[in-house]
């Protein structure tokens, strides 16, 4: 009895910490694989590498959250001898998610394969479709918490040394969570371009319970994006709108800004060697009062540096509030060509992010 008592409590604490730890990126637009497989292979190169790492609750010392995102996705014979597009390509990659949450250490490790399929439309237009299969595993960690046995009922005392570990078999849970998606995708060089999409996570409802004898099913998720790049005529600069709408379950969010970015260098028009440099500045807001700010600088269109920090407007209208949710990200983006291509292609679902 005390054993399921225990266990009642444990799984409590574990949900709480579980709908704060949902992931999420401020840098979204930079992370797609992330947020929709079907940008898998979707950029302006062979192949590219991404890899973030998230602090949420940065000024907390102990309930700190710590997420890190990596992938790797290539597209498979994506372009022609001459450097131009194929009328289809398939895009294949693999990612990782490590997320560690709140004082039992709610942790999630998942490993994903990404496939997506890629058609050209129109001269400037592709649609994508994607899935993304992972395996997961959710832990917690019991020997942060405190409990009945590491208090000594004749003086009250505390042991810490006392705890002994009665949910062991509770400890650790796997699943294999999966995703489709859908990019439609406008890419006119120097004039236009944006692109839009669906994804859902957890088609399959997997069960994430630690008891294996209980069902927690994980609710479907949707994330639904838009976003833009328009070059401002006569000028330097360029305007990239963004928006995204998440739900699942009883949870929703939507996270909106503009990009203002800055051409340090451009393209050569008739080599096609050299390649453009750019700074991004930006401003977002999510839904959950949290103001976002946030900057990135693009090398050549081959590295790309991204900081972002968000500002929690509720601990700051409020001096008593505990929140703490601000949070500071890091994004490295590395793509490239397996050898030189001489023409640029316009193939550009999500590198303009």
């Amino acid at each position: 009895m005390k054993k399921l008592f225990a266990l009642e409590i444990v799984l409590m604490i574990a949900v709480n910490e579980s709908s704060a730890q949902d992931t999420k990126f401020s840098q979204y637009y930079t992370l797609m694989p992330a947020i929709n497989p079907a940008s898998t292979g979707a950029f302006g190169g062979d192949y590219r590498f991404l890899i973030d790492y998230r602090r949420s609750n940065y000024s907390a010392s102990v309930d700190a959250f710590n997420t890190v995102y990596a992938s790797y996705d290539q597209g498979i014979a994506k372009y022609r001898s001459d450097g131009e597009d194929r009328q289809s390509y398939f895009g294949i990659g693999l990612s990782l998610l490590n997320d560690k949450a709140g004082t039992s250490s709610l942790g999630l490790m998942q490993i994903n394969a990404l496939l997506s399929y890629n058609l050209k439309m129109g001269e400037f237009s592709w649609l994508s479709l994607g899935t993304r299969i992972g395996y997961a595993t959710r832990s917690v960690d019991y020997t942060n918490l405190t409990w009945g046995s590491q208090f000594n009922d004749a003086d009250g005392s505390y042991d810490p040394s006392a705890f002994s570990d009665p949910l062991a078999q509770y400890e650790k849970a796997t699943y294999v969570p999966v995703s489709i998606g859908l990019i439609y995708n406008l890419s006119k060089i120097d004039k236009l371009k944006m692109n839009a999409g669906l994804a859902l996570e957890n088609v399959n409802k997997p069960n994430a319970a630690f008891d294996g004898e209980v069902k927690e099913e994980l609710p479907m998720k949707t994330n639904i994006h838009v976003g833009a790049e328009w070059m401002i005529p006569n000028t330097i600069m360029a305007l990239m709108p963004h928006v995204l709408f998440t739900t699942g379950g009883h949870y929703s969010e939507t996270n909106f800004g503009v990009i203002l970015k800055t051409y340090l260098s451009f393209d050569s028009k008739s080599t096609h060697i050299k390649k453009s440099s750019s700074l991004y500045t930006g401003i977002f807001y999510r839904t959950s009062k949290d103001l976002i700010l946030l900057m990135k600088f693009d090398l050549r269109r081959n590295i790309a540096l991204g900081l972002s920090y968000d500002i929690d407007l509720s601990a700051v209208s409020d001096p008593l509030s505990k929140k703490k949710r601000s949070a500071l990200e890091f994004v490295i983006t590395y793509s490239s060509f397996f050898k030189e291509r001489r023409l640029i292609p316009r193939k550009g679902s999500t590198e303009f992010f």
